[in-house]
């Protein structure tokens, strides 16, 4: 037992064996649009793009952005976000977007949609349009 565990353990520190994220449970290839933030109406082009091994990208309103999620699902962690610079009315709603996004620890897919919230009971709500898929 304790070989199977010293195994185990080598492995997941060498990167051998991938985690399991959202990119597995039905996220991935579908462009996810956002309709809320706690239950306010999103900011009209903010989406997310899921790729494989946790990448993640979209568009938050006048700026595209890309970032990873770190965590095994359900579990749901972003810690840094890297943005175009375009300046643009929309910039304290993609602050926002950002701040949520980071804050988000709980994935959950069903069907066409994707809740991403928190213990604390904040919550994202995306949409995925039915055929529409990344070009990216």
């Amino acid at each position: 037992m304790m070989r199977l565990a010293i195994a185990t353990s080598s492995l997941l520190a060498s990167g051998c064996v991938s985690l399991e994220n959202v990119n597995f449970y039905g996220g991935v290839g579908k462009v996810w649009t956002l309709s809320s933030i706690d239950g306010a109406p999103a900011p009209a082009g903010t989406d997310l793009r899921i790729g494989h091994l946790g990448a993640l990208s979209g568009h938050s309103g006048c700026n595209t952005w890309q970032a990873k999620d770190t965590s095994v699902y359900p579990w749901f962690e972003v810690e840094t976000i890297s943005t175009t610079l375009t300046a643009c009315p929309e910039q304290a709603a993609e602050q926002e977007f950002y701040e949520a996004l980071k804050a988000m620890t709980i994935a959950e897919v069903v069907g066409e949609t994707l809740i991403l919230s928190t213990i604390e009971g904040r919550e994202m709500l995306f949409k995925s349009v039915s055929g529409e898929t990344s070009a990216r």
